[in-house]
């Protein structure tokens, strides 16, 4: 696989910079509307019913969240008991995951004696887990109950995002079938496709639908970055990973980068 020639895409693709109203963050689009490189709700679906929060509110969060993160976790707990959209609930799981991410690899093995920073970091790490997935299973309740009125492409498309990040793979395969059913917005039904078999297909069938969103769908770039590391390329995958950070911030890839490092260093050590 030609990983120069993805990174030339990246960088030659002109980008506009919206906020998804989801999560506040910006989005990088190339072509067409883009999925948000946080949440990766369409913004799009920002327009449906299944919006319920104010920017404001989440601009806080993202402006907080990382220095005063017991106050960022307040406004979360608050949004989500107020909010009835399923977009909104799978978001805010998204600043659960990043902070447990952050706690987890914050973790600093050359302290002396017992370590217990380390041990407080893994168990708040934990806990934040926990709540990313409890929000991520509200997510595909309140998805169920808008599908059982109207099998919207928004519904389907957020329940599946939900149940591709708890690894739900045959409910998301079955989600994925719903999708295909539904003419609304071929760039949705284009990147699930792509999310999907880029993560489960063979070699083959991930860069067919890899190739089919290279162009117009930046996260693209994050499950390239997994494709190339799953089948043993973690230096491509490092390097596609590092140029696609600098346009994004979304959890899973800070993850998968240091997983990528992890395996490095211990290949160094060996």
């Amino acid at each position: 696989m030609d990983v120069s020639r993805y990174l030339h895409i990246l960088e030659l693709q002109p980008a506009r910079q919206p906020i998804c109203e989801f999560c506040g963050n910006e989005i990088a689009e190339y072509t067409g509307t883009g999925a948000c490189g946080f949440c990766e709700m369409f913004p799009s679906a920002a327009a449906s019913e299944m919006h319920a929060a104010t920017p404001d509110s989440i601009k806080q969060i993202n402006s907080i969240s990382d220095e005063r993160w017991e106050e960022a976790e307040k406004l979360i707990e608050k949004l989500s008991a107020e909010s009835a959209s399923p977009g909104m609930q799978y978001a805010l799981s998204q600043f659960y995951f990043r902070r447990s991410n952050q706690l987890y690899y914050g973790i600093d093995y050359n302290l002396h004696g017992y370590m217990k920073e380390n041990s407080d970091k893994r168990e708040a790490s934990w806990v934040l887990l926990g709540k990313a997935k409890g929000l991520m299973y509200k997510t595909i309740k309140l998805c169920n109950d808008q599908i059982a009125k109207s099998s919207t492409q928004e519904a389907l498309y957020t329940r599946f995002t939900a149940e591709m990040s708890l690894q739900r793979h045959r409910d998301a395969k079955a989600t994925l079938d719903l999708l295909a059913g539904i003419k609304s917005n071929d760039e949705v039904s284009l990147y699930s496709n792509m999310v999907y078999y880029s993560t489960l297909g063979s070699k083959k069938i991930a860069t067919k639908f890899m190739e089919s969103t290279i162009s117009s769908q930046p996260n693209t770039f994050y499950y390239l970055a997994r494709h190339l590391a799953k089948y043993g390329n973690t230096r491509g995958a490092g390097t596609v990973l590092g140029k696609f950070m600098e346009r994004s911030r979304m959890p899973k890839a800070y993850h998968l980068l240091q997983k990528i490092k992890a395996v490095e260093g211990a290949s160094e050590i060996s």
